[in-house]
């Protein structure tokens, strides 16, 4: 019922915003705080422009809160609003007990909450997914597409809503003319911000930086960090210069991870769920595929997006790899509650609740719970290197770094620029600050923080680091994050 919906969700949203923990500082959320800035008054970061825009302009109302302390506040609510199409939608295909259920397990689901608090424009996508089908469900097809056409400005992934969509409206026996102009009209948002802004469409998003890149060898011989002045390097530079040699484009060849990115998938949604939950969720999605039109919708928005992530080298690249799948979590929760209902009419009342009761009890205590996101923005030694730099300040208030330094630098009030690569020419002026972090030196400056810290020209102006002494032989071991910061004399 509307009204209990209305209830359930006010509740769901005050559940997190009381019960939730400090915010988590993430790269990508602060790059679009740096963005919020700018649009604010603030420095204009050119960069920037590759992020969607509509988390960010959600974000607007909350600044004078102060930009984190709004995003906080935004994703919470932003995580509890889940409720509403989540309870929609569990009660248009099993009944009203199983809204209630949904909205439950949603509230009560441990990494759901330690999730919503990380600074960045996921909780949007979650929402925003939920809606999409459960509008549908409920014959709001005008109200869905909507939502749809805006599901790519919050998320890359959210473009997968508007092609299940019309499909979904075709299994309804809708006009297919009429499912082609929604087509039409639900990419006219996007590409007309992506006329005015820039940035990066979907297939940049996903595939472009791995698709168009060196083999192996070829790409740490030009920026890894054993980079140098060897024969190779020069032999493939001039290849390079004479137009001999060019980065491959191959996109089947993502093709080859598939395997291992689908045990990753795998992985990343027992993360999200629990293996009890996950259980159930194939189980109401079995019984889901004898009611009709909702299977293409449901079952497509849960498959696609899983079989598009596999291959994707960046799935593993983040906190944990519940991270880029919790927006498939209330699709998934509406068929856990789905399938533990299916029991429950069947006469099995006490195993429909064991599961529902266990699943979330194993989902926080169980062996394979997901631990909280952890992000080297959002370590004690980040935050030291913030106050520091916030101190003793550039005298051109710029600081060059990679995209793991970029946060720090945002959040001290700065503006970071990027650290060129050892073989692009490069000879800054005396004074130049550049702040180095425990992963440039694992590959990502090309070896760049190698070459500064080895040289004569540049003094080492302080270090941070969790470690004590920072232990510079063990990058990147578990609790050894360090920044450094380096000046040319």
């Amino acid at each position: 019922m509307p009204s209990e919906r209305r209830l359930l969700t006010a509740l769901s949203i005050a559940w997190f915003v009381l019960l939730a923990g400090p915010a988590i500082r993430a790269p990508d959320g602060l790059e679009q705080l740096a963005m919020v800035r700018g649009w604010l008054g603030g420095p204009e970061l050119g960069f920037t422009e590759q992020w969607p825009p509509l988390w960010p302009a959600l974000l607007v109302p909350f600044s004078p809160l102060g930009l984190e302390r709004g995003a906080w506040l935004l994703n919470l609510a932003l995580a509890g609003a889940v409720a509403w199409p989540l309870h929609l939608l569990a009660e248009r295909l099993s009944g009203r007990m199983a809204g209630r259920a949904a909205v439950l397990a949603w509230a009560l689901l441990p990494t759901v909450m330690s999730h919503a608090v990380v600074i960045d424009a996921r909780p949007l996508l979650w929402l925003m997914v939920a809606l999409v089908p459960a509008l549908a469900a409920d014959g709001r097809w005008k109200t869905a597409l909507g939502v749809a056409a805006l599901a790519p400005l919050a998320r890359p992934e959210g473009a997968v809503a508007l092609p299940l969509l019309a499909v979904a409206y075709v299994l309804e026996k809708g006009p297919w003319k009429h499912a082609l102009a929604g087509l039409v009209l639900g990419v006219m948002p996007a590409v007309i911000v992506r006329l005015i802004r820039g940035g990066r469409g979907a297939w940049e998003a996903f595939y472009g930086p791995w698709s168009t890149t060196w083999t192996t060898d070829e790409f740490l011989a030009l920026t890894g960090a054993a980079s140098g002045p060897t024969d190779y390097r020069h032999f493939l530079l001039a290849a390079v210069e004479a137009g001999v040699e060019t980065p491959p484009s191959d996109p089947m060849s993502l093709l080859g991870r598939v395997p291992l990115g689908l045990n990753m998938v795998g992985i990343g949604l027992v993360e999200s769920l629990g293996v009890l939950l996950l259980f159930l969720a194939l189980v109401g999605g079995a019984r889901l595929a004898r009611q009709g039109w909702v299977t293409g919708v449901y079952a497509g928005m849960i498959l696609l997006p899983m079989l598009a992530l596999a291959p994707l080298p960046m799935l593993d690249g983040q906190a944990t790899l519940a991270t880029n799948l919790l927006f498939l979590a209330p699709l998934l929760l509406v068929g856990a509650v789905h399938g533990a209902f299916w029991f429950a009419r069947r006469r099995l009342w006490p195993l429909a609740m064991a599961a529902l009761v266990g699943g979330t009890l194993e989902s926080r205590f169980g062996p394979f719970a997901c631990e909280a996101p952890v992000y080297l923005e959002d370590s004690q030694s980040a935050n030291a290197m913030i106050l520091w730099l916030e101190r003793y300040p550039p005298s051109d208030g710029t600081v060059f770094c990679t995209i793991t330094g970029r946060g720090v630098v945002f959040s001290a009030g700065h503006v970071p620029e990027a650290l060129p690569s050892p073989w692009e020419p490069w000879d800054p002026p005396s004074g130049t600050t550049v702040l180095l972090t425990t992963i440039d030196l694992r590959g990502q400056d090309g070896g760049r923080g190698l070459e500064l810290l080895e040289s004569g020209d540049w003094s080492l102006e302080w270090v941070v680091s969790d470690a004590d002494p920072p232990a510079w032989s063990e990058v990147g071991e578990a609790g050894d994050l360090w920044l450094a910061v380096l000046r040319k004399r």
